[in-house]
């Protein structure tokens, strides 16, 4: 495209009229108008001059951005000189083969309603001498952009409007070019009607004068043409005019940027190249409470007392070059020497030649918001009851912990804590006096500790500690001297509400990397040696070995499968005779529990009800024994079949439940059982461990005719008086006394004994577990009542009771 000039004044030194103008959206990565019907135009060849900067631009000193492809490389350019917010110095080659150089600088154009889309404008200056555009030392002016449609209404323009006084959601509302004279808008009307009528339309350059928003002219270089879209078809007008505002326009800008510096809340500082502050706003010396004539001429650094160092500073310094801004939270020394939290950030500004000029800080108190962080973070890794870390630090440390073990070939210990006695304490004196003990295991806990070990509260009454950093050959006499003095310090009461409390820890201990490599094999490992600690007596450490793991992993697997058996009732309810001593008649039968596994073969109830009570299974295996049972007996009772005593076994997780008579009346009423037919079998121990709580039960179920054996009577510490309280109709002799009965003699008196204490209550006695001649005739002396045991009758499936009752009446 050609290019007709009006110029009043020569054009600067090293450039070429007109502008060459692109309209990109930024987002689609589209040139949407342009003022050439082509933007292959601009490669078209204007002369034949020689390529006279040909060596200038291949020298290795060149910065200039090399274009392979304008018509695709272009909006790229444009994208990038938004985002870096600076022009670009460009290169590309024309038809001819000659190098070509551009300057390109960006304008943002509003258009829409109240200017709410965005348009990138990209103004390219073709250069005849680059070196002498860069190094020019005059000021640039500023630059108003707009763009009209065919009917000279304005669409889109630049916030340069505001240097003029309007603003430009005013201006695109009204539609009207307000920023031109009557004189320019006459002119303008003129050029269009000569650009519209001519098939070869040229681009207009003059001297005209732009009007302000308070009437004053201000004198500008203009420059007008016509817009095409990407097709080449004419859309509208474009404008671009070059001023330097007046000096009233400039003093109201000057006053306007003063107003929003002084008022600004975030504290504004200004220094010059070296650091030294200039300027700073109120805020700033209210967050800093510095007055100006103290901080005024100071270098910037005496705000942080040296806490950041130069290489701080030469960080922000390279991040300026890099990105031409810095964000980040720092530490300051507020005027009273305390310390605060703040977001400090960094931009700069450069003079003609690019060179730093000034750096504008910005400082903004975010100690609230760091008091926040840090109670988040506290509630998030800390134990709120006892002050020291939760599981999950523990977790992330122990992690950490492994990781500088494998490094530096060292290696550390996890010792678990369990408190003994820890629930009658609680249930006795209430949760209040509970939380104090907890308390208290923590402090003592914390005296333990080297420096740099850890110790957490796992939940509940578990605790945990990592000794770090041990020295392989003395690592375990370490732990055991963590062990012992972890053990010393309950020897010592705790004082809860004015009483003297007592607990004792059981520990179990691993070491890394003799029994594990991570920090979940290491904590499963100290887990599992806990509990063997305490089945070894409480108050105790243990390490962990491979029986253990190996019993662990058994338990799992066993306890996994006990599931699935309840679920598939793989369960079998077996019936074990009770005899009378005197007449031999059958006088009742109680309930046991068979499992047949198809994969382990049978299980010995010892094995299987002894983890159900470890575990939450003994709840709903005895709820389904308990069901069971009174199932049979109704179906026994509807076919003629009637026992005088049918014995089910409760387990003391059950019987503590505070509505177990409830539930157990209720199934006894669902089945239709004669509650006089059912006696419930429950171990001394479970009825001594709440006196008041089994008193209430055991009325309950009285009341309603059931009957109550006291089993495995001897093992406990029951006295004569809560046994003369409690509505009990038979003791159970435990099967330990039965088989040492003949040999020895103290167990022979003790046996005695305990069928004298049944008498003189009017008890009923049955011995469990007879199994010889001897053993029964010797319980005959002695008086005993009833027997039960392999010696009288195996247990039996239910067929074969049947079949027994079958015969015993034939």
């Amino acid at each position: 495209m050609n290019s007709s000039l009006v110029l009043h004044d020569t054009p600067g030194i090293g450039t070429s009229f007109p502008n060459y103008v692109f309209v990109a959206d930024q987002h689609q990565q589209f040139i949407l108008y342009s003022n050439l019907s082509s933007p292959h135009n601009l490669l078209k060849q204007d002369s034949l001059e020689t390529d006279l900067y040909q060596a200038h631009l291949n020298s290795l000193s060149t910065n200039a951005l090399q274009l392979r492809n304008v018509t695709e490389d272009l909006i790229d350019v444009i994208v990038r000189a938004h985002e870096s917010s600076q022009g670009y110095l460009f290169r590309f080659r024309d038809e001819g083969g000659y190098w070509r150089f551009g300057y390109l600088e960006n304008v943002t154009l509003y258009g829409g309603a109240n200017g709410g889309t965005e348009h990138l404008c990209g103004i390219i200056l073709l250069l005849q001498n680059p070196a002498s555009y860069q190094s020019a030392e005059i000021p640039p002016p500023s630059r108003l952009v707009w763009m009209t449609d065919l009917n000279l209404r304005l669409v889109k323009v630049g916030s340069e409007c505001r240097s003029l006084g309007f603003d430009m959601e005013s201006l695109l509302a009204n539609g009207q070019l307000s920023f031109l004279t009557d004189e320019s808008s006459l002119f303008l009307e003129t050029v269009y009607q000569d650009q519209f009528s001519n098939p070869e339309p040229e681009t207009r350059v003059v001297r005209l004068s732009l009007r302000s928003l308070n009437g004053s002219a201000v004198a500008a270089t203009i420059q007008f043409s016509l817009l095409f879209d990407g097709q080449g078809t004419v859309t509208g007008t474009l404008g671009i005019a070059d001023f330097y505002p007046s000096r009233e326009v400039l003093e109201s800008e000057r006053q306007l940027f003063s107003a929003m510096f002084e008022s600004i809340s975030e504290g504004l500082f200004v220094t010059d190249r070296s650091g030294f502050i200039l300027r700073a706003n109120p805020a700033f010396y209210e967050l800093t409470g510095y007055q100006a004539k103290e901080i005024l001429g100071m270098h910037c650094q005496h705000i942080w007392k040296k806490r950041l160092g130069s290489e701080f500073f030469r960080e922000i310094r390279n991040a300026l070059v890099r990105n031409r801004k810095w964000r980040g939270e720092c530490e300051f020394v507020h005027r009273d020497g305390s310390l605060r939290y703040a977001m400090l950030s960094f931009s700069q500004t450069h003079n003609m030649r690019n060179e730093v000029r000034n750096y504008v800080g910005v400082l903004m108190d975010i100690g609230d918001k760091k008091r926040s962080d840090l109670r988040i973070h506290r509630l998030a890794y800390y134990d709120p009851l006892t002050g020291i870390a939760n599981r999950r630090l523990f977790n992330e440390r122990l992690s950490e912990s492994v990781t500088n073990s494998e490094r530096n070939k060292t290696a550390l210990a996890v010792l678990f804590l369990d408190l003994d006695r820890f629930k009658p304490v609680n249930d006795s004196l209430g949760h209040v006096a509970g939380d104090q003990l907890l308390k208290g295991v923590a402090r003592r806990l914390v005296y333990c500790l080297r420096e740099g070990d850890t110790v957490a509260r796992m939940g509940g009454d578990e605790f945990a500690l990592i000794l770090h950093d041990l020295e392989p050959a003395v690592a375990e006499q370490t732990a055991i001297k963590m062990a012992s003095r972890v053990v010393a310090q309950f020897y010592s009461a705790f004082m809860l509400e004015g009483r003297e409390v007592y607990t004792s820890p059981s520990i179990g201990i691993s070491l890394y990397p003799h029994h594990g490599q991570s920090a979940g094999i290491l904590l499963r490992g100290a887990d599992t040696a806990m509990y063997a600690a305490k089945r070894a007596g409480k108050n105790h450490y243990q390490f962990y070995d491979e029986v253990m793991n190996k019993r662990a992993m058994d338990r799992l697997i066993m306890e996994n499968a006990m599931r699935r058996a309840l679920l598939k009732e793989e369960f079998e309810l077996y019936f074990q005779p009770q005899y009378a001593m005197v007449s031999g008649v059958m006088t009742g039968i109680e309930v046991l529990l068979r499992w047949d596994h198809p994969q382990f073969g049978s299980v010995r109830p010892l094995e299987f009800i002894h983890l159900a009570e470890q575990t939450d299974l003994i709840i709903p295996l005895g709820e389904w024994v308990f069901q069971q049972t009174c199932e049979k007996i109704s179906e026994w009772q509807k076919s003629g079949v009637r026992f005088p005593r049918v014995g089910v076994n409760v387990s003391a997780n059950q019987f503590k439940r505070e509505d177990f008579a409830d539930w157990a009346l209720f199934q006894v009423q669902r089945y239709g059982v004669n509650p006089a037919q059912l006696e419930i079998e429950i171990t001394e121990s479970a009825i001594m461990d709440d006196v008041e709580h089994s008193l209430q039960m055991l009325e309950r179920l009285q009341k309603a005719r059931i009957r109550i054996a006291v089993d495995d009577f001897g093992t406990g510490y029951s006295s004569l008086n809560y046994l003369r309280k409690f509505p009990i109709s038979t003791l159970k002799i435990d099967r330990v006394f039965v088989e040492d009965i003949v040999d020895n003699q103290d167990t022979l008196e003790l046996t005695q004994t305990i069928i004298a204490i049944a008498k003189s209550l009017n008890l009923g006695v049955i011995a469990e577990g007879v199994e010889t001649r001897d053993q029964y005739q010797l319980l005959t002396r002695l008086g005993c009542n009833e027997v039960q045991g392999y010696f009288m009758s195996p247990a039996l499936s239910e067929s074969k009771l049947l079949e027994l009752v079958a015969g015993k009446s034939g």
